[in-house]
């Protein structure tokens, strides 16, 4: 019988596969959007995980290893037509959120860039930016590999900083504060492509090479994450996609192989600290591959199978400490779904393991907050949309923060936690930017008037 039930579970999660990667395929011919990427990371993280876990049975947890994460827990299966089934709800409220979107809606009638205006000059506030965050972004990464005696101590200790031991691993806490900065280069890096003048040295310098070095560095060896690479990789591609509206899925395929075998690479140089030779680097298999993409997928079944109290979406004030107000307001929201989530992979309750977006709506409402989250949502996702296809059409270079916001869907449907997205230092300073760099205008379509 299980055997039987199994496989059905298996032909649901095939059907579902199938039917929202046609519609993906029929969506992304003239350039990727933010809802074509929401659902295909929703695919990879809710559809071909549970596949893989039907396929080989184990119970398999990657990439949020650190010094003390284990599994806390006895065995249980990873999947089930329960979780089958909220996958289901999420997709209603996402595509019911998407209709509604399409009722009614404004348009933009223009797009003017703000400049400072000297007596002898203008000066661009979007250049300013840039630039104003590149030098942030570069010397905040030295201050912060200072408070722990230096970038060879800093390096050492990333895993250890990763599972919440910063205190112990810093020689001083003082100004550490600053790493949130260090991820702004990631914007400087996207300006370089909006303006016009990239063959200008100064611009070479300063919105392409120094961001580059900095999101580089940091991430891939003070941050121990392999995420930059990625973010960097795929922000190109979407901006490239977008830019001459085109699918490109032969670069994203090819992408995907190259990631595949570059995974254990990074691997060996990052996480092991060993040597880089190929006696070290341990290549695998596909289904090894996906192990980097599971604990959504396992967050979702701890947070349908385990007992506990509805969180009632108290991480959206929670997210607030240590990102917006100081972490000694706040105090009675006294657990967030990352703590608690991460209590169940290792018994800790430590900010390691994120949820992912299904996990978080269900610690905070069941399924009515599923059912919300996937409104949304989709709600939002087709607004965004509107707005940025809308300022791709007034001007070509708009393309590039289109591909940014896509960029940061990634985080958004893997942690699902407001602290990392929402609320994210890298988020509020892109809105910022916009806000501050450009003036747009609207009116209200006519079918609404």
């Amino acid at each position: 019988m299980e055997v039987f039930l199994n496989a059905v579970l298996l032909l649901c999660y095939i059907t579902v596969f199938c039917l929202l990667s046609l519609y993906i395929y029929k969506n992304i011919q003239e350039g990727w959007s933010l809802e074509t990427f929401f659902l295909s990371l929703f695919i990879l993280f809710y559809v071909v995980i549970p596949i893989s876990f039907i396929i080989n049975h184990n119970f398999i947890f990657q990439e949020y290893s650190s010094p003390d994460l284990d599994l806390y827990s006895t065995y249980f299966s990873a999947y089930s037509f329960t979780s089958f089934s909220i996958v289901l709800i999420a997709l209603f409220g996402f595509f019911t959120g998407s209709y509604f979107a399409t009722t009614q809606h404004h348009i933009l009638i223009k797009v003017k860039e703000r400049y400072l205006d000297f007596s002898l000059f203008k000066l661009s506030v979007v250049k300013s930016i840039g630039i104003f965050l590149s030098l942030l972004s570069f010397i905040s990464m030295f201050i912060y590999a200072s408070q722990f005696g230096g970038f060879e101590q800093a390096i050492y200790y990333a895993n250890w900083v990763n599972a919440g031991y910063v205190d112990d691993a810093a020689l001083s806490s003082q100004y550490i504060f600053v790493n949130r900065f260090i991820y702004l280069s990631l914007i400087s890096f996207t300006i370089f492509f909006f303006i016009k003048q990239k063959s200008n040295l100064f611009y070479i310098i300063f919105l392409l090479i120094i961001p580059l070095i900095t999101t580089l560095v940091s991430r891939v060896f003070l941050f121990s994450g392999k995420e930059s690479i990625i973010d960097i990789a795929l922000l190109i591609i979407f901006y490239l996609s977008i830019r001459a509206k085109s699918s490109y899925l032969l670069p994203l395929t090819l992408f995907a192989v190259l990631l595949y075998f570059a995974l254990p690479v990074m691997d060996t140089l990052i996480d092991s600290r060993q040597d880089l030779s190929f006696a070290n680097i341990q290549f695998f298999s596909v289904l090894k591959f996906l192990e980097y993409f599971t604990f959504p997928q396992i967050s979702l079944e701890f947070a349908l199978n385990r007992e506990y109290t509805f969180l009632l979406f108290d991480d959206f004030i929670y997210g607030l400490r240590g990102n917006i107000v100081p972490f000694s307001w706040l105090q009675e929201f006294s657990i967030s779904t990352m703590e608690l989530n991460t209590y169940y992979f290792n018994g800790e309750y430590k900010s390691i393991v994120p949820p992912g977006l299904l996990a978080f709506s269900y610690y905070s409402f069941g399924i009515i907050g599923t059912i919300g989250v996937g409104l949304t949502f989709g709600f939002i996702i087709k607004k965004l949309d509107t707005l940025f296809i809308s300022m791709r059409k007034k001007d070509i270079a708009f393309s590039i923060f289109y591909a940014f916001i896509m960029i940061d869907m990634f985080s958004a449907v893997r942690s699902g936690v407001p602290k990392l997205t929402l609320y994210s230092t890298s988020f509020i300073v892109f809105v910022l930017m916009m806000v501050l760099s450009f003036e747009f205008y609207f009116k209200k379509s006519s079918q609404d008037a």
